[in-house]
């Protein structure tokens, strides 16, 4: 069966994962918490711009309503001035029930209505403020325009420059779009240096395991002050060094042991074939044979006994058969009570 080719789009999308990958964890912990907060921003940023741009809408559309509310009154009253006072560049056009303009403000036309007659009955009837481009009837910007009735068929249209808010929003997403930039570097530097300080700890661990070798089995890692991740690796760490220890302990004294037990019986038949070349003629063979025999069958139980615990350390199960207490005691004695002869014999000899 023939292997899958990979397509050059996968290829593609392996690569910045492998360069990722290649990057330090210092270098990834920061890009991902600046990147994470740069959306977040963004965010922040947007939401923070629609809610003040409703916010400011909606107080234009209160002072509207509001000035509207007062020409209605006014008019009702017959109380109107010629022309309509403007309060904070507010345009008011009072209309009939023929759609003529009866009274405005000065800083409006005073022969071509804001709205439609068709558009006033709809925002009569609505009640919804609308916007209106100012430009057509030489206004600047944009306009945020409502219309209310009075008695005697009379409507009031009340309209807002939109401009202001629109320049302060627009002034406000420059400052967001300059300002962000430096926020984010600012962050980063922050997230580098705090990350680094972070890991300081680790880094120190790293050099500690390093200068523990065979000659220093002695040696702790260094343990932080935090009580922290940190603290509890180099904790685990050291109980595992002490383990260690403990178990290269056991093993030289292992080997000094098997050293010192396999050392008796080299030593019994060394000086038995000492002994036997010495004086040729006056040996009996066969006993000697007979004790160099015993002992190679001692140093065999000894290499068996060896093997059978290299098993066991290395996690194989061993053989298990009864054993007889009282005969291991007796040949420990009488082993014990060999060597005793031997160095009796090899004092003998050496006089």
């Amino acid at each position: 069966m023939p292997s899958p080719v990979s397509s050059p789009a996968s290829g593609l999308l392996i690569r910045p994962v492998t360069w990722w990958r290649r990057q330090s964890l210092r270098f990834r912990v920061t890009a991902a918490a600046t990147a994470v907060l740069a959306l977040a921003l963004a965010g922040s940023a947007y939401v923070f711009v629609a809610v003040l741009g409703r916010a400011l809408v909606q107080g234009i559309d209160e002072q509207v309503y509001q000035r509207g509310r007062e020409i209605v009154a006014l008019s009702d009253a017959n109380r109107l001035s010629d022309p309509v006072v403007s309060v904070d560049n507010t345009i008011v056009q009072v209309l009939d029930r023929n759609g003529r303009i009866v009274d405005a403000t000065p800083n409006t036309d005073r022969l071509v209505p804001l709205l439609s007659a068709q558009a006033r009955e709809a925002a009569v009837r609505t009640g919804t403020p609308l916007f209106l481009d100012g430009r057509p009837y030489a206004l600047p910007g944009p306009l945020r325009v409502r219309a209310l009735s009075a008695d005697r068929g009379v409507t009031v249209i009340v309209a807002r420059s939109f401009g202001e808010v629109e320049r302060s929003l627009v002034t406000i997403g420059h400052v967001l779009i300059a300002g962000m930039p430096l926020l984010l570097a600012l962050l980063a530097a922050v997230s580098w240096l705090v990350v680094g300080r972070t890991l300081r700890p680790i880094a120190l661990l790293r050099r500690g395991a390093a200068e523990v070798g065979a000659t220093a089995r002695s040696r702790r890692l260094p343990v932080p002050e935090a009580h922290d991740e940190v603290h509890a690796l180099a904790t685990t760490l050291n109980d595992m060094l002490g383990r260690l220890e403990e178990a290269d302990a056991r093993q030289r004294a292992l080997v000094s042991d098997a050293a010192h037990e396999l050392r008796s019986p080299l030593a019994s038949i060394r000086l038995q074939l000492e002994v036997a070349l010495s004086h040729p003629d006056g040996q009996d063979w066969k006993e000697t044979a007979e004790g160099v025999l015993e002992d190679t069958l001692r140093l065999s139980r000894l290499a068996e006994d060896l093997l059978a615990l290299a098993r066991l350390d290395e996690g194989r199960a061993g053989r298990r058969e009864p054993v007889d207490l009282a005969e291991m005691a007796r040949r420990t004695a009488e082993r014990h009570g060999l060597d005793l002869d031997l160095q009796r014999s090899r004092s003998s000899a050496s006089t």
